[in-house]
């Protein structure tokens, strides 16, 4: 074993820069600008680097980027050269990796002893943290070149294939959204669709948890959700026979803002016993299961949530949510006028579902190998 110092050369600071609009030819990479999953360059937003620029601030073959502040610190990005002309900005450090295989080197910075060192390392002070002579410090396990060279070409196929899995999830995700698009745009357009109040669709369901089910939390991600096994504890108060009950297929909404959705979420159920949830939750029962997927999937996104729940809800000064469960129904929402095209694609985006269901589980399974393999490999 050596230290990253040891194998590696630089440990230097980026370019204090503003970024621009990208000139078509000079990239800038900052923490924001790697990928949180795969930890490749973003193209979501490619920027250039403002004022001169300097070659000693151009990434280059075998160097990794390391963020060193923030709640991003420890974050990593090791160069490719399909990523072009690419300056780096001064929240990360460069190392270059020599004489050892850079992939074999950058795939431990992907394991759980990386991330407990990261954590000691940054938490000395009030603003997290990590400077060029501390990374320099973290421990490296090393081999011959040519060993390295095999583990970090097999390391690599598995990464590719886990990157072409999420890739696989995203399209689905964007499907679904685009078939509820057009759904509504089509409908709206030809009659087919027609605006109903919530009201005449759900039902409020007033059902206490009296017989002291296991309570459950609502996950943009995850839908419904046991608590304990998603967050890893409950946070459900001593007594919960005044929470409500959820059923198989109910639409639940949390009045809790998270993310993309100011004005909380708005999920099915896939649950298929009774849980409780929070009595801040509103809990109601769709006129039949069909009108529940659709409303899942059409609420699934941000702008529809926010077109619907902006006009109906009043935010105190500490942006806490104000609105009662009847509030909630008082708006309006396209919807099919047929129940047949209601079954038809409330069957189409459940289909779509169950694929990513078993895409996820699919990528999953590769995450629980690869972090096998590196424990193994990097105790």
């Amino acid at each position: 074993m050596a230290t990253f110092g040891d194998i590696a050369k630089g440990f230097d600071y980026g370019m204090n820069a503003a970024a621009k609009s990208f000139d078509g030819n000079n990239k800038y990479i900052r923490i924001t600008d790697i990928d949180e999953v795969s930890s490749q360059y973003l193209y979501d937003d490619v920027v250039s680097p403002d004022g001169e620029l300097e070659d000693r601030y151009l990434v280059k073959e075998n160097d990794i980027l390391l963020a060193r502040t923030g709640a991003s610190t420890g974050k990593s990005y090791l160069y490719r050269n399909s990523d072009g002309k690419l300056y780096f900005a001064g929240f990360l450090i460069r190392a270059n990796i020599y004489k050892h295989n850079s992939y074999f080197v950058f795939s431990q910075l992907h394991t759980l002893r990386y991330k407990k060192w990261i954590s000691v390392m940054s938490a000395r002070s009030g603003q997290p943290g990590i400077n060029s002579q501390e990374y320099a410090s973290f421990p490296v396990y090393t081999t011959s070149l040519q060993e390295e060279d095999k583990i970090a070409t097999f390391l690599k196929l598995l990464d590719e294939r886990i990157i072409t899995q999420n890739k696989i999830i995203d399209k689905l995700q964007s499907l679904i959204k685009g078939i509820v698009y057009q759904a509504k745009i089509d409908g709206v357009r030809q009659n087919t669709w027609q605006k109903k109040e919530l009201r005449k669709v759900l039902q409020e369901r007033n059902e206490k948890n009296t017989k002291g089910y296991e309570v459950c939390s609502v996950s943009v991600t995850q839908g419904v959700v046991n608590q304990i096994e998603y967050l890893g504890r409950s946070f459900a108060a001593k007594d919960t026979l005044h929470y409500n009950v959820v059923k198989y297929g109910d639409i639940v909404y949390t009045k809790s803002p998270t993310g993309d959705f100011p004005y909380g979420i708005v999920k099915r159920s896939n649950i298929r016993y009774n849980v409780p949830v929070s009595p801040l939750y509103g809990v109601y029962e769709p006129v039949n299961d069909n009108i529940g997927i659709i409303l899942h999937f059409y609420f699934m996104q941000p702008s529809n949530a926010l077109n619907y729940l902006h006009r109906l809800i009043q935010k105190g000064a500490k942006n806490t949510i104000s609105i009662t469960n009847g509030r909630f129904l008082e708006n309006t929402i396209p919807l099919p006028n047929s129940s047949e095209e209601t079954k038809r694609l409330a069957w189409l985006l459940t289909a779509i579902q169950n694929k990513m269901v078993l895409e996820l589980d699919l990528l999953s399974n590769y995450q629980k190998q690869k972090q096998y393999l590196l424990r193994q490999m990097f105790i």
